[in-house]
């Protein structure tokens, strides 16, 4: 649910190349109101990071982190060409907080 300039959210599935699904619905997201290349800061766990919003894998460079909407009508977190779950060590059922800049 959106609450001010945040998204609190959970980790619903992770992907076998290792990219986050949060239940984070696709018309959620838009009434967020993040567009294309905008970035959101990412917070979990004990980390945080600055993510691009983009359409695809190839809108960013090999290894930057990125948020876009997936095939399944949900929100998908990545790391392009590498597992983001292995990288920040993050598990299905983690919460996550997304935040517009």
């Amino acid at each position: 649910k959106i609450k001010g300039d945040e998204i609190r959210a959970k980790i619903i599935s992770i992907n076998k190349f290792g990219s986050l699904h949060l239940n984070i619905t696709h018309d959620v997201w838009d009434e967020f109101e993040v567009k294309l290349g905008n970035r959101v800061a990412l917070f979990f766990k004990n980390e945080s990071l600055d993510a691009p919003f983009v359409k695809t894998f190839g809108d960013v460079e090999e290894g930057e982190d990125l948020i876009m909407k997936d095939d399944y009508g949900r929100i998908e977190v990545a790391l392009n060409q590498d597992s983001f779950a292995k990288m920040y060590d993050v598990n299905i059922g983690d919460d996550f907080l997304v935040k517009r800049r």
